[in-house]
């Protein structure tokens, strides 16, 4: 998401449930609000038993990036990657990428990129 608001009032997100899946948010013009629970779930390709991994991932633009807002928890499964672009960041204050009534699970650092200049 890159701009605009997307909004699912008091239901869930699931990413990554049933196959793969990304939650991908660019820049500080956009609006992520999820009415309710936020699971980055993993799921197992029935073929090849290979592990598709929820995928979460913050390009900033040159003034930062927008928070994905939770009303509920959010759920990190234990194989979920995290990627945090700041190439074009320019700026120096921090700012949060996810707010949330609470967290459950954690990233493994392994699974954590963080891309800079």
């Amino acid at each position: 998401m890159s701009g605009g608001s997307f909004e699912t009032q008091s239901k869930s997100i699931f990413v990554s449930a049933g196959g793969s899946g990304t939650l991908e948010v660019i820049g500080t013009n956009g609006v992520v609000k999820v009415g309710s629970h936020l699971y980055l779930t993993n799921s197992v390709n029935a073929v090849t038993g290979a592990v598709q991994p929820a995928k979460l991932k913050f390009v900033a633009s040159a003034d930062g990036c927008s928070a994905i807002q939770v009303g509920g928890t959010m759920q990190i499964a234990s194989d979920a990657e995290l990627t945090v672009d700041m190439s074009a960041y320019t700026g120096t204050r921090s700012f949060p990428l996810v707010t949330c009534a609470k967290v459950e699970g954690a990233f493994d650092p392994a699974k954590i990129n963080i891309l800079s200049d």
